[in-house]
């Protein structure tokens, strides 16, 4: 189905992003950065 590959699109483009902002952090060395407060997954 159509709506069912664009679902698919639509998530793995939000999961790109997370991880980009992931490496972003990492890079920075921003443990305590937002978006990983917001999504729950600070390493420890």
């Amino acid at each position: 189905m159509a709506s069912e590959s664009l679902q698919r699109e639509r998530l793995q483009a939000v999961e790109q992003d997370m991880v980009r902002d992931l490496n972003r952090e990492k890079t920075l060395g921003a443990t305590d950065a937002p978006a990983a407060v917001c999504s729950g997954s600070l390493p420890d």
